[in-house]
Protein backbone atom coordinates (compact mmCIF):
# COMPACT_ATOMS: atom_id res chain seq x y z
CA UNK A 1 0.00 0.00 0.00
CA UNK A 2 1.14 3.44 -0.80
CA UNK A 3 1.18 5.99 1.97
CA UNK A 4 -0.88 8.53 0.02
CA UNK A 5 -3.82 6.04 -0.21
CA UNK A 6 -3.65 4.91 3.41
CA UNK A 7 -6.12 7.59 4.56
CA UNK A 8 -8.62 6.61 1.88
CA UNK A 9 -8.41 2.93 2.85
CA UNK A 10 -8.97 3.80 6.49
CA UNK A 11 -12.09 5.84 5.65
CA UNK A 12 -13.48 3.03 3.49
CA UNK A 13 -12.86 0.49 6.26
CA UNK A 14 -14.49 2.76 8.85
CA UNK A 15 -17.53 3.25 6.59
CA UNK A 16 -17.90 -0.52 6.16
CA UNK A 17 -17.70 -1.10 9.92
CA UNK A 18 -20.31 1.61 10.56
CA UNK A 19 -22.65 0.20 7.89
CA UNK A 20 -22.35 -3.28 9.40
CA UNK A 21 -23.05 -1.85 12.86
CA UNK A 22 -26.16 -0.04 11.65
CA UNK A 23 -27.47 -3.17 9.94
CA UNK A 24 -26.93 -5.27 13.07
CA UNK A 25 -28.56 -2.61 15.27
CA UNK A 26 -31.66 -2.46 13.02
CA UNK A 27 -31.90 -6.25 12.87
CA UNK A 28 -31.72 -6.62 16.65
CA UNK A 29 -33.99 -3.70 17.56
CA UNK A 30 -36.87 -4.39 15.14
CA UNK A 31 -39.87 -6.37 16.38
CA UNK A 32 -40.00 -10.01 15.37
CA UNK A 33 -41.88 -10.86 12.20
CA UNK A 34 -44.91 -12.94 13.07
CA UNK A 35 -48.03 -13.59 11.13
CA UNK A 36 -51.42 -13.96 12.78
CA UNK A 37 -52.71 -17.47 13.00
CA UNK A 38 -55.61 -17.92 10.61
CA UNK A 39 -57.66 -21.09 10.45
CA UNK A 40 -60.12 -21.85 7.69
CA UNK A 41 -63.10 -24.14 8.07
CA UNK A 42 -63.11 -27.17 5.82
CA UNK A 43 -66.82 -27.49 5.11
CA UNK A 44 -68.96 -27.33 2.03
CA UNK A 45 -71.41 -24.58 1.22
CA UNK A 46 -74.28 -27.06 1.28
CA UNK A 47 -73.50 -28.06 4.87
CA UNK A 48 -73.39 -24.44 5.95
CA UNK A 49 -76.61 -23.48 4.15
CA UNK A 50 -78.46 -26.48 5.61
CA UNK A 51 -77.29 -25.57 9.09
CA UNK A 52 -75.62 -28.93 9.74
CA UNK A 53 -72.38 -27.13 10.55
CA UNK A 54 -72.21 -24.49 13.24
CA UNK A 55 -70.72 -21.19 12.05
CA UNK A 56 -66.99 -20.99 12.63
CA UNK A 57 -66.05 -17.75 14.34
CA UNK A 58 -62.42 -16.84 14.81
CA UNK A 59 -61.13 -14.20 17.21
CA UNK A 60 -57.95 -12.43 16.14
CA UNK A 61 -56.17 -10.11 18.60
CA UNK A 62 -55.28 -6.72 17.21
CA UNK A 63 -52.37 -4.56 18.32
CA UNK A 64 -53.14 -1.43 20.26
CA UNK A 65 -50.86 1.59 20.57
CA UNK A 66 -52.06 2.42 24.10
CA UNK A 67 -51.65 0.45 27.30
CA UNK A 68 -55.37 -0.38 27.25
CA UNK A 69 -56.40 -4.02 26.91
CA UNK A 70 -56.24 -5.41 23.40
CA UNK A 71 -59.41 -5.36 21.36
CA UNK A 72 -60.51 -8.34 19.30
CA UNK A 73 -61.85 -8.68 15.79
CA UNK A 74 -64.38 -11.43 14.99
CA UNK A 75 -64.32 -13.00 11.54
CA UNK A 76 -67.02 -15.30 10.24
CA UNK A 77 -65.17 -17.26 7.54
CA UNK A 78 -68.10 -19.50 6.64
CA UNK A 79 -70.40 -16.56 5.94
CA UNK A 80 -67.79 -15.17 3.54
CA UNK A 81 -67.48 -18.57 1.85
CA UNK A 82 -71.25 -18.87 1.45
CA UNK A 83 -71.55 -15.35 -0.01
CA UNK A 84 -68.74 -15.97 -2.49
CA UNK A 85 -70.18 -19.33 -3.49
CA UNK A 86 -73.66 -17.87 -3.95
CA UNK A 87 -72.28 -15.14 -6.22
CA UNK A 88 -70.46 -17.74 -8.32
CA UNK A 89 -73.56 -19.96 -8.49
CA UNK A 90 -75.76 -17.03 -9.50
CA UNK A 91 -73.18 -15.99 -12.08
CA UNK A 92 -73.09 -19.39 -13.77
CA UNK A 93 -76.73 -20.44 -13.38
CA UNK A 94 -78.23 -17.14 -14.50
CA UNK A 95 -77.24 -17.78 -18.13
CA UNK A 96 -76.89 -21.20 -19.69
CA UNK A 97 -75.34 -22.22 -22.98
CA UNK A 98 -72.82 -20.36 -25.09
CA UNK A 99 -72.56 -16.58 -25.02
CA UNK A 100 -72.82 -14.74 -28.32
CA UNK A 101 -70.14 -12.03 -28.03
CA UNK A 102 -71.84 -9.95 -30.73
CA UNK A 103 -75.17 -9.64 -28.89
CA UNK A 104 -74.31 -10.31 -25.24
CA UNK A 105 -74.93 -7.82 -22.45
CA UNK A 106 -72.43 -7.00 -19.71
CA UNK A 107 -74.18 -9.48 -17.41
CA UNK A 108 -73.96 -12.29 -19.98
CA UNK A 109 -70.30 -11.62 -20.76
CA UNK A 110 -69.60 -11.48 -17.02
CA UNK A 111 -70.51 -15.18 -16.79
CA UNK A 112 -67.46 -16.12 -18.88
CA UNK A 113 -64.41 -17.38 -17.02
CA UNK A 114 -62.03 -14.50 -16.29
CA UNK A 115 -64.33 -11.81 -17.71
CA UNK A 116 -65.54 -9.28 -15.15
CA UNK A 117 -67.83 -6.31 -15.52
CA UNK A 118 -65.07 -3.95 -16.69
CA UNK A 119 -63.70 -6.29 -19.34
CA UNK A 120 -67.25 -7.12 -20.47
CA UNK A 121 -67.88 -3.41 -20.98
CA UNK A 122 -64.62 -3.10 -22.96
CA UNK A 123 -65.77 -5.95 -25.22
CA UNK A 124 -69.08 -4.16 -25.84
CA UNK A 125 -67.34 -0.82 -26.43
CA UNK A 126 -64.95 -2.42 -28.94
CA UNK A 127 -67.87 -4.18 -30.67
CA UNK A 128 -69.79 -0.91 -30.98
CA UNK A 129 -66.77 0.97 -32.32
CA UNK A 130 -65.48 -1.70 -34.75
CA UNK A 131 -68.47 -3.83 -35.66
CA UNK A 132 -69.23 -7.47 -34.82
CA UNK A 133 -66.56 -10.04 -34.08
CA UNK A 134 -66.17 -12.59 -36.87
CA UNK A 135 -63.78 -15.10 -35.29
CA UNK A 136 -62.35 -15.80 -31.83
CA UNK A 137 -59.01 -14.18 -32.69
CA UNK A 138 -60.80 -10.84 -33.16
CA UNK A 139 -61.26 -10.73 -29.36
CA UNK A 140 -57.48 -10.39 -28.99
CA UNK A 141 -57.88 -6.80 -30.19
CA UNK A 142 -59.83 -5.94 -27.02
CA UNK A 143 -57.65 -4.50 -24.26
CA UNK A 144 -57.34 -7.04 -21.45
CA UNK A 145 -57.84 -10.17 -23.54
CA UNK A 146 -54.76 -12.20 -24.31
CA UNK A 147 -54.07 -15.69 -25.58
CA UNK A 148 -54.67 -17.34 -22.17
CA UNK A 149 -57.97 -15.57 -21.51
CA UNK A 150 -59.18 -16.35 -25.04
CA UNK A 151 -58.26 -20.02 -24.56
CA UNK A 152 -60.25 -20.07 -21.29
CA UNK A 153 -63.45 -18.74 -22.89
CA UNK A 154 -63.28 -20.06 -26.45
CA UNK A 155 -65.51 -23.08 -25.73
CA UNK A 156 -68.18 -20.88 -24.14
CA UNK A 157 -68.61 -18.25 -26.87
CA UNK A 158 -70.31 -18.03 -30.27
CA UNK A 159 -70.45 -15.38 -32.98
Amino acid sequence: MKKEHLGEYCLIGLALVLAAGIIIYIALSSPPLTSPAVAYADTTVTQIEQGSVAPYVETIPTESASAAPQSTMTVDRQAQTVQTSRRQTQKTSQFSGKVNVNTATVEELDTLDGIGEVLAQWIIDYRQANGPFEKPEDLLEVKGIGEKKLAAIIDDITF
